[in-house]
């Protein structure tokens, strides 16, 4: 029993990183209008809108206004 508990909290840890890095993923590559490709995000706000989460904020090269809907999966 103590096993499967720990496993279960193992699983759980690396589902939590995982998640981390796919979010962090998503900040490098933010489609902008004024350079015409993918950037980072900088200074960004996140919120939940319709059941996804919104990121807006500035180009990481331009300094313009991005920003990208994330939809549940």
């Amino acid at each position: 029993m103590i096993i499967l508990g720990m496993e279960r909290n193992m699983k759980k840890k690396v589902s939590d990183i995982d998640m981390k890095r796919r979010f962090q993923e998503v900040l490098k590559h933010i489609y902008c209008m004024h350079c015409k490709k993918t950037v980072p995000l900088a200074d960004y706000d996140a919120w939940i809108d319709q059941g996804g989460v919104v990121l807006k904020g500035k180009c990481g090269l331009c300094g313009g206004e991005v920003s990208r809907f994330i939809e549940p999966e």
